[in-house]
């Protein structure tokens, strides 16, 4: 099995109705590349709605809405569907790499997202979580590993694998 093969798949369905009303989605595909070390890894790289380009989170035009990304992640052609932090729709997102290991949630990510009490999903890796609320940041994004906060002009990739009672 290849590591893009070991990916979540996405349950669209449980994506909150508040995200899917903004034109921020974006398509992606995995794409292996070599960390720093060396090591191989798969990168999540964004793409228009539909899947014909690269996107950027910077570029409002090469977003869309969440129909066509959904159509576009039926197809097979990507490998899964992202959402773009904009400062203007008031929504912020908060991940936590490595916070799952052997299906168990360490305590501080926990923690955090119950104190926190909004949606929260499982990432792509299924060893992460994504915690979105409303809320503003008052810079772009902050990556202080192995918590990253975003606010505007970022994408997460969206799974719906929605952590029980944060939906």
């Amino acid at each position: 099995m290849t590591a893009a093969a070991s990916l979540l798949n996405v349950f669209t369905e449980n994506i909150p109705e508040e995200l899917k009303s903004h034109a921020s989605w974006v398509t992606w595909k995995a794409e292996p590349r070599r960390s720093r070390d060396g090591a191989p890894k798969i990168t999540k790289v964004p793409y228009f709605p539909d899947g014909s380009h690269m996107a950027s989170s910077s570029n409002p035009g090469t977003w869309g809405d969440f129909q066509t990304v959904l159509e576009t992640y039926q197809s097979g052609n990507v490998s899964g569907i992202g959402y773009v932090f904009v400062k203007e729709n008031g929504i912020v997102g908060i991940d936590r790499d490595d916070a799952v290991e052997d299906g168990k949630i360490h305590p501080t990510p926990l923690e955090i997202i119950e104190r926190i009490g909004s949606y929260a999903e499982f990432s792509v890796s299924g060893k992460g979580l994504h915690v979105l609320l409303r809320g503003v940041v008052p810079w772009n994004g902050r990556r202080r590993e192995p918590v990253e906060i975003y606010g505007n002009r970022q994408f997460f990739t969206m799974t719906g694998h929605v952590l029980n009672g944060y939906g």
